[in-house]
C-alpha cells in the first residue's frame, strides 16, 4: 500500500482516489490580477512567481502548463513549503499557486485566490493497492480504516 498525488498510472497498481483538491492562483488584492474572478496560464506570464520545488506535482503541474502556452514561467523561487509561498504573496512580492485547505489554514484578508478557467488543475490523493496479488487482513482493514476516515472527514465528523 502506498500513497500519492494522483493520478498515478502505474501499471498492476488499483488506485483509490481519497480526496481531490481545485488548484488556484494566489495573490495579494493589491496585485492587478486580483481583480479577475478567474485567470488562465497566461497571465502568469512575466509575473515573479513562488513555488513548490520541482520535488512537488504542483510544480510540474505549472511549469508544464506554461511550457505548453509557450513560455517558461518566471519561477523567482521554489521552496518545500507553502509557508514561505504565501509570505511573498502577502508582502506582495509574488503571486503562487495552491490548494485551497492551504489558503484556509494560512490565508489573510490580504490575499485572494483565483480559479484557472483554462483547463482542470487539480491536486488529488490517492492509495494506491496492487491488483496482483491478495492484500489481506492487515491491508485490508487499514485501507477501511483511511476509507472510513475521509467519509467522517467529509461529513464533518471529524478535521483534517
Amino acid at each position: 500500500m502506498a500513497f500519492t498525488i494522483g493520478p498515478s498510472d502505474l501499471p498492476g497498481v488499483q488506485e483509490t482516489l481519497l480526496e481531490s483538491f481545485e488548484i488556484k492562483l494566489l495573490v495579494n488584492r493589491r496585485h492587478p490580477l486580483s481583480r479577475k474572478e478567474t485567470v488562465t496560464i497566461r497571465d502568469l506570464e512575466g509575473e515573479p512567481l513562488y513555488l513548490e520545488s520541482s520535488e512537488f506535482y504542483i510544480h510540474h503541474l505549472i511549469r508544464n502548463r506554461c511550457l505548453e502556452a509557450g513560455f517558461t514561467p518566471n519561477i523567482v523561487f521554489e521552496t518545500s513549503g507553502f509557508s514561505l509561498c504565501h509570505k511573498m504573496v502577502r508582502e506582495n512580492r509574488g503571486i503562487s499557486v495552491v490548494v485551497d485547505f492551504v489558503f484556509d489554514d494560512m490565508g489573510n484578508d490580504e490575499m485572494c485566490l483565483i480559479p484557472f478557467s483554462d483547463g482542470e488543475y487539480r491536486w488529488s490523493t490517492c492509495m494506491l493497492t496492487r491488483k496482483d496479488m491478495d492484500a489481506g487482513e492487515d491491508i485490508r482493514l487499514f485501507r477501511n480504516h483511511i476509507l472510513n476516515w475521509m467519509e467522517d472527514i467529509k461529513a464533518g465528523k471529524i478535521r483534517r
